[in-house]
């Protein structure tokens, strides 16, 4: 994108004499919007995952990023091009694929966490309720006994009862005794509840503690906003490094076509060339309003 000098010479007749002017003219050449980037397919790395031809989509769609907004075809893939684009696998991807090994440990500690909220809820619930109901019953047992032992004082105190109300008293002793049995086992199921409600209490208070923990390491580690060191653009290259999904590849991936369309990073952290991975949509790579601003600058627009 130099800029070119020409000369022209003029001739100015004046008074007789002849005057040489000499002129310097500066002819610009095309920006890099009135020129196509044709690159290749340089190293490619099967490491991560991925085919050619998904690495050839996942690049078609860094490129709209910025060819759609001009409608310019600024980027071609040409077999044979001078510039490539490589896929290159070392270090950073293997911090990656640990940090995607101990983001999955995490969720499944929450899943299990949740799992265990909701059985020790529907448990307690339970519980709740057949407290209540033990209760009930329980009251019931106790007028009925209490009815009963007036019965059998009063008796007593008469010297005996006649044949039939004894019989009367015995097959009310009889259900006494049965209902007090069916008490005793409802006692044991609660017993049996408060037990499991309280296991479950202790193993959420375990795996709490424990995703507390596991969080601390993983946002000391891996938590920091990543700078823009999984891709890199030497001007003859781009090189990609690291990335964990396929949507961070694609914004790693315009980043870095930014820089070949002589683009500097940005301040605003929504914008595809911020120095960080951070705030941008990563869902809809898109440019931001600053983005479209610099790139206008760059092509005179």
């Amino acid at each position: 994108m130099g800029k070119i000098l020409s000369t022209l010479f003029a001739l100015i007749f004046a008074a007789g004499s002849v005057y040489f002017l000499l002129f310097q003219l500066k002819v610009v050449g095309p920006t890099v919007c009135e020129k196509t980037l044709q690159y290749s397919l340089g190293n490619f790395d099967t490491r991560f995952g991925l085919t050619r031809e998904e690495f050839i989509v996942y690049l078609e769609q860094a490129e709209k990023v910025w060819e759609t907004p001009l409608n310019k075809n600024l980027f071609e893939l040409e077999g044979g091009a001078k510039f490539t684009v490589n896929l290159i696998f070392d270090e950073r991807q293997r911090q990656t694929i640990e940090e995607k090994k101990f983001r999955y440990e995490l969720e499944n500690i929450e899943g299990r966490i949740q799992e265990v909220s909701l059985e020790r809820q529907t448990l307690l619930s339970g519980y709740q309720s057949a407290v209540s109901e033990y209760g009930i019953l329980e009251k019931d047992f106790r007028t009925k006994l209490t009815t009963y032992n007036s019965e059998v004082d009063g008796w007593n105190e008469k010297g005996g009862a006649p044949k039939g109300v004894y019989e009367e008293l015995t097959d009310k002793q009889r259900r006494l005794s049965e209902d007090a049995a069916f008490l005793d086992e409802k006692r044991i199921e609660l017993n049996k509840l408060v037990l499991e409600v309280n296991r479950l209490g202790m193993q959420g208070s375990i795996l709490a503690k424990r995703h507390n923990e596991n969080a601390v390491t993983y946002t000391s580690v891996f938590g920091s906003p990543r700078q823009f060191n999984q891709g890199d653009y030497d001007g003859k290259s781009i090189s990609i490094y690291q990335f964990d999904a396929p949507e961070h590849l694609v914004l790693v991936l315009a980043h870095e076509l930014g820089h070949a369309l002589e683009l500097r990073h940005l301040s605003n952290t929504e914008s595809v060339m911020y120095y960080l991975m951070d705030a941008q949509d990563l869902e809809n790579v898109r440019l931001t309003e600053e983005d479209l601003a610099a790139l206008r600058q760059k092509c005179r627009l």
